[in-house]
């Protein structure tokens, strides 16, 4: 059953060396013993093969240990071994020295159908511990658990996986009114330059989708270029990289010029590319010409042309002669390198827009639209864990609305490998494991339960990727769920 997960996870049952008390450990064992033994009485006909096979296990094991007597009062009467030290410190020895038992609960755990009368049960066994601290943590658990299975999501017809690009017109899309605005009227303004700057998976290309609309229907021509699409090849050599860039530009206009026909041996890279536009395509229509380029970090990581490619859009901007005043440009990025002259980079001018996480009253509203039936301390609850981070919190609200988890159980066991947030998870770790340094400053940041003030230019980085966030000059993990994973795995 899904609450197990949160017994587990919030007490640390697997870690034997935890230092908990025996009043801990003994009430502990009981609420799982009870929920083991109520999972065999009411679902024991329903289980799977390997379910089935796992409960036999698990059993026997602990009859192994369990001496005749205190097996039959646990079949029997599970909360009345409460009252029996003997059999309590029995059941303790199974635990502690057989830690693949908890393993193979959790594992059984998973195939046991949702039963309210199980959680029931386990909340009138942890009342006769209140003075527990532990058991009281467990009590607000239990209650947080018992108004999900009481108030189930409202069915919704047009659920789709959150993933990639908000599709235009979709109500699931939380638009940052004033930003958007500050966008828009970035790209009204001739040679308008505007910098698109957040971490993976915030919204940048949804963001860049509603300005694309708002630039046509100024009767802008628009290009689009995702920068991951170059090849390696191209990418190490600056003269390929602008040819490409002047193709993919007249393709998507529908221009229909050779650029090798134009690119003159005389002249260097950026020249050429500069003729080309301004000749071929600024020069053949009125109309101001909107060009995005998305996803810059493949640039920033090929030292031998990135400068005098960062440095040829600066110069764009900077021409403010016809026709090149019909130029407007758009930058998406998680992070930049700035170059060395200053004068020379695109990221020190124009506009710039952070898209921020979401707010507590637009959680409330996507928690609504995915019909779930949430009191304040859910909405807390998911909101400690991710933050408000939009890809997280879309993730979380589509899975527990088609009922493919439970949000005590997501919060439980999120920071785990194959956990809903496993793959986004992975991918920053494989990040950080590219890069030592990196890796080193993360694993001092989630280390400590607050803020530290860390003193590198690293941290920048770190804040750009979305790891980090400052309070004032200190920092911290994000998110809970990023302190959590990297503190097991730094």
């Amino acid at each position: 059953m899904d609450g197990l997960w949160i017994f587990e996870n919030m007490i640390g049952l697997e870690d034997s060396d935890a230092g908990l008390g025996m009043d801990l450990v003994s009430s502990t064992v009981w609420v799982l013993t009870l929920l083991l033994t109520k999972a065999i009485e009411k679902n024991g006909e329903n289980l799977g093969e390997r379910a089935a096979g796992l409960l036999g296990k698990v059993t026997t094991k602990i009859g192994q240990k369990l001496s005749t007597d205190s097996m039959q009062r646990l079949i029997e009467q599970p909360e009345q071994l409460l009252l029996n030290p003997g059999a309590i410190a029995e059941v303790e020895a199974v635990f502690k020295d057989s830690p693949a038992v908890i393993r193979d609960i959790q594992d059984l755990s998973a195939a046991v159908q949702r039963d309210l009368s199980l959680v029931v049960a386990i909340e009138q066994l942890v009342q006769k511990h209140q003075n527990n601290p532990a058991m009281q943590q467990i009590a607000q658990q239990l209650k947080s658990l018992k108004w999900e299975l009481n108030h189930p999501p409202t069915p919704i017809a047009d659920l789709s996986f959150p993933s990639g690009v908000v599709r235009l017109g979709s109500r699931f899309y939380v638009a940052h009114a004033e930003l958007q605005s500050k966008c828009e009227q970035a790209i009204s303004q001739p040679s308008g330059l505007l910098r698109i700057q957040a971490p993976a998976q915030m919204g940048k290309t949804s963001c860049l989708e509603r300005l694309v609309v708002y630039a046509e229907g100024l009767n802008y021509r628009v290009v689009r270029i995702d920068l991951q699409l170059v090849d390696r090849k191209v990418l190490q050599d600056l003269d390929q990289l602008l040819q490409w860039l002047c193709r993919q530009v007249c393709r998507q206009l529908n221009q229909q010029v050779d650029v090798t026909d134009c690119w003159s041996t005389k002249y260097g890279s950026k020249v050429n590319c500069t003729d080309f536009l301004e000749h071929y395509i600024l020069n053949q229509s009125p109309q101001p010409l909107l060009l995005c380029l998305d996803n810059w970090e493949g640039i920033f990581s090929c030292p031998d042309i990135f400068e005098d490619f960062l440095s040829l859009l600066r110069f764009w901007h900077d021409q403010k002669r016809e026709p090149w005043s019909k130029l407007r440009m758009v930058l998406l990025h998680v992070w930049y390198k700035e170059i060395s002259h200053i004068k020379g980079s695109p990221f020190n001018v124009g506009q710039v827009a952070y898209l921020p996480e979401l707010t507590t009253l637009q959680v409330q509203y996507l928690i609504d639209l995915y019909g779930l039936n949430w009191q304040d301390r859910q909405v807390a609850g998911l909101m400690n864990l991710v933050g408000g981070h939009p890809h997280l919190i879309r993730l979380a609200l589509h899975e527990v609305a088609q009922e493919n988890i439970i949000l005590q159980t997501l919060l439980a066991t999120a920071d785990r490998e194959d956990s809903l947030y496993g793959n986004h998870l992975q991918l920053h770790f494989l990040y950080l494991t590219q890069q030592p340094d990196l890796k080193r400053l993360m694993a001092k940041i989630v280390r400590s339960d607050q803020p530290v003030f860390i003193s590198s230019v690293l941290l920048g980085q770190l804040k750009d990727c979305g790891l980090i966030k400052y309070h004032g000059d200190e920092v911290a993990p994000a998110n809970q769920l990023y302190r959590s994973y990297f503190r097991k795995r730094l």
